[in-house]
């Protein structure tokens, strides 16, 4: 067989593999990014039934943010493992995203099938809020 032969099978190879994986897995790519440890945790806050602790309630009020940036901080944020617990039981995540008004900074409770939201900040806006 022929170099030529051989590269054009491996190539017809490759194309119907890439079909197959397009069809099963059509619209699912979570399934293919969600072992990284930053979706993991993005996942798992996005999935859990999640309560907001009346400290956090106060903070997202006063820092004017919404239930839609909050899910969008939830989807698509950073977790900062380095301020994170995430040996201790309950677990603790910081995550952060920027939205319109600045960087928003959120403390996550994660236990077994809950989640609390604990603690809000916006880097460029300081301590603005009273709340306790």
């Amino acid at each position: 067989m022929t170099f030529k032969r051989r590269l054009t099978l491996y190539i017809f190879g490759v194309l119907i593999g890439t079909a197959m994986v397009a069809v099963f897995f059509n619209g699912r790519t979570s399934v293919l990014t969600d072992w990284m440890p930053n979706n993991r945790v993005l996942s798992n806050l996005s999935n859990f039934p999640g309560t907001v602790s009346s400290k956090a309630q106060c903070q997202l009020d006063c820092l004017e943010i919404s239930d839609e940036e909050l899910a969008l901080l939830k989807s698509e944020g950073d977790v900062d493992f380095s301020k994170s617990r995430t040996k201790s039981t309950p677990r603790m995540y910081v995550v952060s995203h920027d939205l319109n008004a600045g960087l928003a900074t959120m403390k996550f409770e994660v236990a077994d099938s809950a989640t609390v939201l604990i603690d809000v900040a916006m880097e460029n806006i300081g301590d603005i809020c009273s709340c306790e």
